[in-house]
């Protein structure tokens, strides 16, 4: 004698309960692992960053949610902090590869260093000259953009493209402001300005 003894239709209905319990078990386990891998994926990105940023103190993440900013260059900016033992001025970020003028232009408004004795070098202006004020923002020679020496009675546009092609034929650096002697057409009136309105970091 058979201890259970189902009809047909029970044994159907048996069946497609336990298919029906089978494919939800499925359906729930896709989805807790959909949504463990959508959370692994952006547990290093923040969901809202307080711009601007710190280039001195923020990490990778902070760094990867500016406009244009990947991994790529975000682990270069950090790379770039450690061996230079930070950023003097947050135009100096001009000298990390891959950021030109125009991606300057889309993060600057996002970004500063603390301390920063240039904050406006990208927007400079003869202050002195102009407004008759005594208080000048010098700017890091090493990060300064063509813009930034056209923007300086006295200097120009072509004693900037002479300063900037020395600076890129010496390695990408100006060690000493008596270096630039030697450059034609900078003399003891425009080294005198370029003492003024540049510094060194």
């Amino acid at each position: 004698m058979a201890i259970f003894n189902f009809s047909k239709e029970d044994l159907r209905a048996a069946y497609i309960v336990a298919g029906i319990l089978f494919f939800g078990f499925f359906i729930n386990l896709c989805s807790g692992y959909s949504e463990w891998a959508s959370g692994s994926q952006d547990e290093t990105i923040p969901e809202f960053v307080n711009f601007p940023i710190d280039l001195n103190a923020c990490g990778e993440a902070e760094l990867i949610a500016l406009p244009r900013v990947g991994a790529a260059i975000a682990k270069r900016i950090i790379e770039y902090r450690k061996k230079n033992e930070g950023f003097k001025t947050k135009c100096e970020i001009k000298n990390i590869t891959g950021i030109g003028e125009k991606f300057y232009e889309s993060i600057k408004d996002k970004i500063f260093v603390s301390n920063d004795p240039s904050p406006d070098c990208d927007d400079y202006i003869d202050m002195a000259e102009e407004t008759g004020a005594g208080n000048v923002y010098k700017i890091d020679i090493n990060a300064a953009s063509l813009e930034d020496f056209k923007n300086i009675k006295g200097l120009g546009r072509k004693v900037g493209e002479k300063i900037i092609e020395f600076r890129q034929n010496n390695g990408g650096r100006i060690e000493s402001f008596k270096a630039l002697n030697g450059i034609e057409g900078i003399g003891i009136k425009r080294m005198r300005k370029v003492n003024k309105y540049f510094v060194i970091y």
